[in-house]
C-alpha cells in the first residue's frame, strides 16, 4: 500500500494486540478490524511481548537456545511478562504471557531479561537478575510486529477478522484505595504505583 496505494496489493493485515493500554489496544484492533472487513484480509495477531523478543533476538546475538524474560510495565505495580527461547532468528515463546509483581517473575539465575519494566522497578531489578540485565527501554514496536507477522503469514498463521480480539490480560483499569495501599506494601521500595 505505501508503494502503490492501493488496498488490493495487500495479502494480510498485522496487527499489535496487546497486552498494553487498554485505549491503545483497543483502537489498533479497532483499525484492523475496520479494514479487514470490508476487504476481508485475513489478519495476524502478534503480541507486545512477541515484538518485544523478537527485537532482543535481532539485536543481542546470544546462543541459540537462550532463555530469556521479556518483562514490560504494566503499571499499577504489575508486569507483563514471558519466557521465550532463541530459536534460529526468532523469539520461541515458552509459556502464556503472565501479569504479576515484579518479584514473582522466576528468576532461575541464568536467563535474560530486557524491557522497560527494568527501568520501572529500578530496585527490585538492582537485587535480580543481576548481570543478565539488557535494554531497559525496550518496547514493543511496529516494525518488530510487520516482522513476525511476515513469518506468521508465510507459515500460514492467519486468522479471519471475526476471530480477531485484543489480548486482555488485565481486567482491571483502575485499583481502589485499599488495592492501592495493599500494592504498595507488595511493591518494591522506591517505586510509585502507576
Amino acid at each position: 500500500v505505501r508503494t502503490s496505494g492501493k488496498s488490493k496489493d495487500l495479502d494480510a493485515l498485522a496487527v499489535g494486540v496487546g497486552p498494553g493500554a487498554f485505549t491503545g489496544v483497543r483502537l489498533s484492533v479497532a483499525v484492523a478490524q475496520g479494514l479487514s472487513i470490508g476487504s476481508q484480509f485475513p489478519v495476524i495477531p502478534v503480541t507486545s511481548l512477541d515484538a518485544m523478543a523478537l527485537q532482543f533476538v535481532e539485536h543481542y546475538q546470544t546462543p541459540q537456545n537462550t532463555t530469556f524474560t521479556m518483562a514490560l510495565d504494566a503499571r499499577m505495580g504489575e508486569v507483563y511478562w514471558a519466557r521465550y527461547q532463541r530459536k534460529q532468528t526468532q523469539p520461541n515463546p515458552l509459556h502464556s504471557i503472565q501479569l504479576t509483581v515484579p518479584a514473582e517473575i522466576p528468576d532461575n539465575g541464568e536467563d535474560l531479561i530486557a524491557g522497560n519494566a527494568l527501568a520501572e522497578y529500578t530496585d527490585y531489578f538492582a537485587n535480580h537478575f543481576v548481570g543478565r540485565q539488557f535494554d531497559a527501554q525496550l518496547v514493543p514496536n511496529a516494525l518488530s510486529i510487520l516482522e513476525l507477522a511476515k513469518a506468521r503469514y508465510q507459515a500460514g498463521q492467519v486468522i479471519s477478522v471475526e476471530q480477531l480480539e485484543p489480548l486482555y490480560i488485565r481486567n482491571k483499569v483502575a485499583l481502589t484505595t485499599q488495592e492501592r495501599n495493599d500494592a504498595a506494601s507488595r511493591a518494591p521500595t522506591g517505586h510509585l504505583l502507576g
